[in-house]
């Protein structure tokens, strides 16, 4: 048997390397059996990685001369250099992977692009002396597109960010600002003492001497198993007795017969484990060993250091990442719109001062200006004995009666200029009598008037319909 303990049960000797699997909710006490394997760890000089969700264990375990911290937000965060942790193209595409994960819904395009241009912009930068996380995250943020398609430049994320597509990049660019803002609490993290890397702190092991142990702290939801844990219990066989009586009328029906069934069933039931005290569980070690259910009593252990101190982060550097995402989401939001129905077209300063200029004339001085007595009086001619009538009623009209629309215009213009006006063929009663004449000027001033209205009879004729199913003669009986 090993030396080490779970309460009074010892566990079976070099076992402690095959992995513990801890079942139980909140209170149940799960933590003090880690913390009784975490004192045999620290006795032995053990090399451990403690996922602390609440900081308890820094709280009770942390040793500042040899333990490190991972946490960004923590001032004693070791200084954890990416580019020192990833030698390799595959190791950046690793690191991007973790931090853009695949969604279930969107496409995945997006992802794997905003995957594609982190890791080579982060393998490009390993070789720049003054590389940083604020750095970093300027590249992929913060600068125009144009020096970032330059920065990427023969690289295989030069093709996401080309001018030809430049819309598809800056959206690519959005996907990608929602990931890559988690990096913005590394910055100035590399100020924090020497450069460190987990590859190393691994390979610093040593058997003659007591390790470090690496804290990383996180939350985590907890969930109920007692179902699943149930199961990984076991099992156990027996053989059930079974007896049935038969009767009859005819005195050789009656008799009585047995049997014994084998049943598998488990050792502890559902409502065992979830009625179970706190500090009270079962345990199964591997081998042909029985379950056991033990009872363990509560340990105070001193507090040794504080489970967490924050971190001072540079003000106008958080300010201006700050700046920088709010730009890079508002810029996203506005090329999602592009692709959005009912969305009102941005008009330019120089568009509206184009728009506002015919509205000029309609102010009420304006259509004062043609009412003069000359210009009725230029087209009258003595072979139109109608044109004094006409210029009489406009003279009568014009000087109380301002203009009239489009028909009071008709009638102040001369029939001669009326008639210069109308297409060859055409009557003054807009009435076709020369075909021939008529097709002959819309060749002449509209020459593609023909492809025009073939271009518009295609338009009706594609039409969409809805495509319905085949009906096969009777089915509608």
């Amino acid at each position: 048997m090993a030396v080490i303990r779970i309460g009074d049960l010892p566990i079976i000797r070099d076992s402690e390397i095959q992995n513990f699997c801890l079942h139980g909710t909140v209170g149940a006490g799960k933590s003090e059996v880690i913390r009784r394997l975490a004192n045999y760890a620290r006795q032995r000089g053990d090399m451990v990685v403690i996922y602390d969700r609440s900081g308890e264990f820094v709280k009770s375990y942390y040793d500042p001369s040899i333990d490190k911290i991972l946490n960004p937000l923590d001032a004693r965060c070791a200084a954890w250099d990416l580019w020192k942790e990833c030698l390799t193209q595959p190791d950046f595409d690793n690191t991007a992977n973790t931090l853009i994960p695949m969604g279930t819904k969107e496409d995945p395009f997006w992802q794997g692009s905003g995957r594609t241009i982190f890791a080579e912009a982060a393998y490009l930068m390993r070789n720049d002396p003054n590389r940083s996380y604020s750095k970093l995250v300027d590249t992929l943020l913060s600068i125009k597109i144009e020096k970032l398609r330059t920065f990427l430049r023969n690289s295989p994320a030069a093709n996401l960010v080309e001018e030809k597509i430049e819309k598809t990049a800056i959206s690519i660019r959005a996907v990608l600002t929602n990931y890559v803002k988690a990096i913005r609490y590394l910055q100035g993290i590399e100020h924090n003492g020497e450069s460190f890397t987990i590859r190393d702190w691994m390979r610093g092991v040593r058997e003659d001497q007591k390790n470090g142990w690496l804290f990383i702290s996180s939350n985590a939801d907890s969930h109920k198993i007692a179902e699943f844990a149930a199961g990984e219990i076991g099992e156990k066989e027996h053989l059930k007795a079974s007896e049935q009586y038969s009767y009859g009328a005819d005195p050789v029906r009656d008799g009585v017969s047995t049997g014994k069934d084998m049943e598998r069933q488990t050792l502890v039931s559902y409502s065992d484990i979830q009625s179970l005290p706190d500090l009270t569980c079962y345990v199964t070690l591997p081998g042909p060993y029985p379950a056991v259910k033990l009872s363990l009593k509560y340990q105070a252990r001193p507090k040794v250091a504080p489970e967490f101190i924050p971190r001072d982060i540079n003000p106008e550097m958080e300010n201006r990442l700050s700046a920088v995402l709010a730009a890079r989401e508002a810029e996203g939001r506005q090329m999602a719109s592009l692709f959005e129905p009912d969305v009102p077209e941005v008009v330019s300063g120089e568009d509206v001062t184009q728009a506002e200029q015919p509205q000029q004339p309609q102010q009420p001085q304006q259509p004062q200006q043609p009412q003069q007595p000359q210009q009725p009086q230029q087209p009258q001619q003595p072979q139109q004995p109608v044109s004094p009538a006409i210029n009489d009623k406009k003279s009568d009209s014009g000087v109380n009666v301002p203009a009239g629309g489009i028909e009071q215009e008709l009638k102040m213009k001369p029939e001669e200029e009326m008639e210069q006006q109308l297409p060859p063929g055409i009557s003054e009663s807009g009435e076709v009598v020369d075909m021939a004449a008529y097709e002959a000027w819309q060749q002449e001033n509209h020459p593609d008037i023909q492809q025009q209205m073939q271009r518009r009879e295609e338009v009706n004729i594609n039409v969409h319909r809805e495509r319905g199913e085949d009906v096969e003669p009777g089915d509608d009986f």
